[in-house]
């Protein structure tokens, strides 16, 4: 259930993974790890402020659970409540002085109050703590910039960009950084870049709202609306494993199996360990009778999500189609694992369990 809720929450199927979060938090009203994944579906979705109070309810609800106050210390930054979070933190500080996510929040905390000594240190602690991390690499530019120590904000920079830091900002501290350094031309050449990911986040958002238009237009049931839609979006981003996906349930609905299909391959061509693409292409393999491709696109889903119930459903299935029980019989035992009370998996290992006793010709 957490692992297809991820999925989802990747894929920016926000409904769905509401949905199966929801279901589950109504029956385990006391998870952590559910409540967590549903304050980060509502960061996904820019709702920092009920983001917030969800984590806010878990962290009360577990005062020891450390994971708990850690996601509420980072709803309350993103949420901009930094008073109530400049009290956290040190608390949090005090109980784990070396976690990554505590040291990096205490640190951008800090250079928001102008504390520049204690966010430097708590900064260049997180970045030992996770050298391939970009953000707080960024951040201690910043703080050393602030420090008027260019050359340092520098190097944090050009690491963040090399970790893989996206925002537009970072090319034009960079280049205010070189500019005092006297690296005139570097500098013009950060400003370039800047302006360029401007212009690219505006194509995304442009493709993020066809998208969210085209969700719309799924759940009021017009799934033709929808895939022009994601059509138009994928012609803005068109290596967008997360766009082709959303265009394959179209096609679904449609009834366009071939586009459906082709739509599928493409996100995972782009992005192979898409577990609910392999899943549906091991569906259309098996409704056409290809066995072994449907079991190969299962065992692909399951690689990549060991926590896919129903992708361990449908590889049992294709197995006990395949009259390969015991084999069968351990794919339905990993979805019980996960789902004891799935109506599916049940159904299913009753039938494994009455063709294993049965004598083979």
């Amino acid at each position: 259930m957490v692992d297809l809720a991820e999925a989802f929450i990747n894929l920016k199927r926000f409904a769905n993974a509401s949905k199966i979060l929801t279901q589950g938090l109504s029956n385990h009203r006391e998870s952590a790890r559910l409540a967590n994944l549903m304050a980060q579906l509502e960061t996904q979705q820019f709702h920092p402020q009920a983001a917030e109070k969800i984590a806010e309810q878990n962290a009360k609800l577990h005062p020891a659970d450390f994971e708990a106050q850690k996601v509420y210390l980072e709803t309350m930054v993103l949420a901009n409540n930094m008073q109530s979070a400049r009290a956290l933190a040190p608390k949090l500080l005090a109980q784990s002085p070396h976690d990554f996510l505590v040291l990096y929040l205490s640190g951008v905390l800090e250079y928001d109050v102008g504390n520049l000594e204690k966010a430097r240190d708590h900064l260049q602690e997180a970045v030992a703590t996770d050298p391939n991390a970009a953000a707080p690499r960024y951040s201690l530019g910043q703080v050393w910039a602030r420090l008027n120590d260019p050359e340092a904000a520098k190097e944090q920079m050009q690491t963040a960009l090399e970790l893989g830091a996206t925002q537009p900002e970072i090319h034009l501290e960079l280049g205010k950084a070189l500019r005092a350094l006297g690296e005139q031309q570097a500098a013009a050449e950060e400003l370039k870049l800047y302006q360029e990911e401007l212009r690219a986040r505006q194509t995304r958002s442009m493709a993020a709202s066809k998208v969210a238009q085209g969700d719309k237009a799924l759940e009021n049931g017009d799934a033709q609306k929808a895939a022009g839609l994601y059509r138009e979006a994928l012609e803005i981003t068109p290596d967008d494993a997360q766009h082709q996906y959303k265009l394959a349930v179209a096609m679904d609905q449609l009834g366009d199996i071939l586009g459906e299909r082709a739509a599928l391959e493409k996100a995972i061509q782009i992005t192979p360990d898409l577990a609910v693409a392999h899943n549906q292409l091991g569906f259309l393999a098996s409704k056409r009778g290809d066995l072994l491709a449907a079991e190969k696109y299962f065992r692909e889903a399951v690689r990549s999500a060991p926590g896919f119930t129903e992708a361990w459903v449908n590889l049992a299935a294709t197995l006990g189609l395949q009259s390969r029980f015991s084999e069968a019989e351990e794919a339905v035992n990993a979805a019980l694992k996960l789902e004891p009370r799935n109506p599916q998996a049940l159904l299913l290992r009753d039938t494994v369990a009455k063709a294993l006793v049965q004598p083979q010709p």
